[in-house]
């Protein structure tokens, strides 16, 4: 008898110690991934879920909290979205974004940066990861032709989309050093409104996070936008005798 009221205190009480829950402070009440068996020692994840495969969940618009902890150690935001994997009772965050990074400039999810929460260390220390893309030379190239030349053209009145925004970012990851100086000076040379000027203040921001420190592309990132100078016409001129040059070989 004893054997059997041991068995089923320890079924009643598992569901208690497999997860901690979102605490009342947590902004979403939805746990994604919860570590640690329900300890002090492990992490809960409340947000918004997007993709569920076996160990790993991708969430966007999340808050981390160490178990029975109300305040966050992280916060991810809207446009924020990263894989989520229980590591040991530890927590590994991997964020990911939407790039054409593939062939052809096809869109597709690449990580930027890696970070695991533990005991000793519950606060993030971020590893670059983004990767070289996969986009051709040749179509980099002719991009950044076509884009000098409607620089050149129309100027401050050329309003590039968020596509272009996105495959200069692109051409610049690929280690393009024309694009490279075409993607700094980008605010100056161009109108970046709506869209386009999200998407191109978030590929500044994951550049610089998923980017190693001694990239010879992270050199040539300046801290503020505001200390960015324009491309001057003889520096287009250039810029876009380099690229056709380059398009003929």
């Amino acid at each position: 008898m004893r054997l059997i009221i041991t068995f089923i205190i320890a079924m009643v009480a598992r569901p208690l110690l497999a997860e901690c829950g979102c605490p009342s402070e947590a902004t979403s009440k939805h746990v994604l991934i919860s570590t640690g068996g329900g300890t002090s020692l492990g992490f809960v994840v409340c947000g918004y879920e997007e993709q569920r495969r076996a160990r790993k969940v991708r969430g966007s618009e999340f808050q981390v909290f160490r178990c029975g902890d109300k305040y966050p150690a992280l916060e991810f935001d809207a446009l924020q979205t990263a894989d989520l994997i229980d590591a040991g009772g530890g927590l590994n965050i991997v964020q990911v974004s939407n790039w054409p990074f593939g062939k052809g400039w096809s869109w597709e999810f690449v990580p930027v940066a890696e970070t695991t929460l533990n005991f000793e260390a519950p606060q993030p220390d971020w590893r670059p990861r983004l990767p070289k893309p996969a986009v051709s030379n040749r179509d980099v190239r002719t991009f950044i032709k076509h884009y000098i030349s409607d620089v050149e053209r129309l100027g401050r009145a050329y309003a590039p989309d968020e596509n272009v925004v996105a495959q200069l970012f692109t051409a610049m990851a690929a280690g393009n050093a024309d694009a490279a100086r075409l993607f700094q000076s980008m605010r100056q040379d161009v109108n970046l409104d709506g869209a386009a000027a999200e998407i191109y203040e978030i590929a500044r921001a994951e550049y610089a996070l998923g980017r190693p420190a001694n990239s010879p592309l992270q050199r040539t990132q300046p801290r503020s936008s505001s200390h960015r100078r324009p491309a001057s016409q003889t520096e287009f001129c250039h810029l876009k005798g380099r690229a056709a040059e380059r398009q003929r070989r």
